[in-house]
């Protein structure tokens, strides 16, 4: 925080410890506030990412800040961030995210991705921003956006409190999704989202859930793919009443469907649990999903597997 380029501004730090496996008291030692910041801690048992930012978030209404950023233990702000964020934002702008570069990574998000340029290009009216764009986007055109593109990362994002303040992470999507759907609640509520394409933050090397589910065999992976999975379907009923939004929303539920579909398949052919929690958990969300799962995408799934390649362009 000491290297944010604001100085007008009272600045309150909300750490929470949701079990973290490293020290906060260790952390905590290397931690210096900025001159007038205050620093608070809350402890609590593992409830997820979710349930740990709900915590902060839960902290703040009784006394209301003008804005909200947040930021991971393994992410880092350009020092330019919150001062842009607030420029930006302005009067009008109630949802702010930025560029952004993932671990290991040569290039920013919007560097490397042209699919999640052209969806701004799409959604959002573009203006300048001290030489650097910015798009614009309102309304319903936010949501599909949302939909579209994973366009942010949470550590870009700062939020006008007054405006968005009822608005909480759902703590069930315990290891993905998490984010999204609090975009997409957030991005229904604004009066406007602006997405930078300067960059003005940074994911460094830590304990990441999301990231370290990559093996195709690994248990964890096939609960992301159910969290996704369970992103969309919580999302359709939330925008039922947008037919253009629900289109969209059909569409990267089907992906998941045929994702989860392939997983699942792929570890009960070799032996491993058949995770009957997660299938009742489905089916409480879906009647029709485990016959959708199981009889329409068998015969692709192994059809893949087979071939030895199964790609989803996926966030």
């Amino acid at each position: 925080m000491r290297r944010q380029e604001i100085s007008d501004f009272d600045v309150r730090i909300v750490i929470v410890d949701d079990a973290s496996p490293m020290s906060l008291a260790d952390e905590l030692k290397s931690i210096r506030t900025m001159p007038g910041g205050r620093l608070e801690v809350i402890t609590q048992s593992n409830g997820g990412p979710g349930a740990a930012r709900n915590a902060a978030l839960h902290r703040l209404t009784n006394d209301p800040p003008d804005f909200v950023a947040f930021l991971d233990s393994d992410d880092q702000w350009e020092p330019h961030h919150l001062r842009r964020a607030l420029g930006v934002m302005g009067n009008s702008v109630d949802f702010y995210g930025a560029d952004h570069r993932r671990l290991g990574e040569a290039g920013t998000f919007f560097d490397l991705r042209r699919e999640a340029r052209e969806t701004l290009k799409r959604f959002g009216v573009s203006r300048i921003v001290d030489q650097a764009p910015v798009f614009d986007l309102n309304g319903s055109q936010a949501v599909q956006a949302f939909v579209d593109n994973y366009l942010v990362q949470t550590y870009t994002v700062v939020l006008r409190w007054s405006r968005l303040m009822d608005i909480r992470f759902d703590s069930s999507l315990r290891a993905a999704g998490e984010d999204h759907l609090f975009w997409l609640d957030s991005s229904s509520v604004a009066r406007v989202c602006a997405i930078d394409l300067k960059m003005g933050s940074s994911c460094l090397d830590g304990v990441n859930i999301y990231e370290n589910a990559v093996s195709w065999d690994d248990g964890a992976t096939l609960k992301r793919a159910y969290y996704l999975m369970q992103l969309w379907y919580k999302a359709k009923v939330r925008f039922s009443g947008d037919a253009e939004v629900v289109d969209a929303i059909n569409v990267r539920l089907k992906n998941h469907r045929r994702f989860f579909a392939y997983l699942w398949i792929r570890g009960l052919s070799r032996r491993r649990d058949m995770n009957l929690p997660l299938l009742r958990d489905i089916a409480a969300s879906d009647r029709r999903a485990i016959p959708r799962l199981i009889g329409a995408l068998v015969g692709l799934s192994f059809d893949r597997w087979r071939k030895g390649s199964f790609a989803f362009v996926e966030h």
